[in-house]
C-alpha cells in the first residue's frame, strides 16, 4: 500500500500543502504534522510551468502531452505613472510607457505571475543579491521566474526593444549610448509612484538611478 505523501502534489501550492497534512494527521498519518481540518475539496494539482534547463511544460514534474499547448495574452505593463486603461492608451498616444508584450501561460492560475516583471521588460535585470532574494524569500518561485523574455524558446532570442533599456525618468526605452551620455543620477532603473493620486506633475515616491547601482 502506498504511504500518502505529506507534501501532497509536487509544485503545489502552498495552501495545499497545508490542507494535505491535515488530511494525512486525521487520518492517521503522520503524528509530527499539526492537526487541522478535514480535506473538504478534491487535491489540487500543481502548476503548469515551464522548464527551462529541460526546455518543456511540466505539471507535478511530469512532461505535458504533445498536444497540450500554452496560452497566449497581449500584455501592456505599467511603470507606475499612469495606471488603468486609460493611462496606457495616453501613454500610446504619446510614445511613452512600456511597449506590448505576448505572455506565454501554461495555467491560469498563474496567468498574473507569467506577465513580465517590470525588471524584465524595462531590461535591466537583477542584480546577484535580487536575485537571491527571490530565490530564498518567494515562496512560489519558480525556474520559469529567473527566465528573461529573450531567453523563452518563443521569443526567438530577441530581447524588447533591440536591447535597449526603458528609463523611467523620461519613461521611454533609450539606448546604451543615449544612456552614457547622461548624467547617471538622470538615469531612473526604476521608480515608485503613490497610487490614487494626480500624475501631471507628480514626483515618484522613490527612484533608483545608476548612480546609486
Amino acid at each position: 500500500m502506498a504511504f500518502p505523501s505529506y507534501f501532497g502534489p509536487w509544485g503545489a501550492p502552498i495552501a495545499e500543502n497545508t490542507q494535505q497534512a491535515s488530511f494525512n494527521w486525521n487520518r492517521g498519518y503522520d503524528p509530527f504534522v499539526g492537526a487541522g481540518l478535514r480535506r473538504s475539496a478534491p487535491a489540487e494539482n500543481g502548476y503548469t510551468e515551464y522548464n527551462p534547463i529541460l526546455r518543456q511544460w511540466e505539471q507535478n514534474g511530469i512532461k505535458m502531452p504533445r498536444h497540450w499547448r500554452p496560452k497566449h495574452y497581449f500584455t501592456r505593463p505599467s511603470d507606475g505613472k499612469r495606471p488603468g486603461f486609460l493611462g496606457r492608451l495616453k501613454d500610446v498616444a504619446q510614445g511613452e510607457g512600456a511597449d506590448v508584450f505576448i505572455t506565454t501561460s501554461g495555467d491560469k492560475r498563474t496567468l498574473m505571475r507569467d506577465r513580465p516583471q517590470r525588471y524584465d521588460w524595462a531590461s535591466w535585470g537583477l542584480d546577484p543579491w535580487e536575485l537571491w532574494e527571490r530565490q530564498i524569500l518567494d515562496p512560489d518561485w519558480r525556474l520559469q521566474d529567473q527566465m528573461l523574455i529573450s531567453e523563452a524558446p518563443w521569443s526567438g532570442g530577441v530581447a524588447p526593444r533591440g536591447g535597449n533599456r526603458y528609463n523611467f525618468r523620461s519613461r521611454r526605452f533609450e539606448d546604451d549610448g543615449k544612456l552614457a551620455r547622461q548624467p547617471r543620477s538622470k538615469v531612473w532603473m526604476d521608480a515608485r509612484w503613490a497610487p490614487g493620486v494626480g500624475r501631471r506633475s507628480q514626483s515618484p515616491e522613490c527612484v533608483k538611478d545608476m548612480a546609486e547601482d
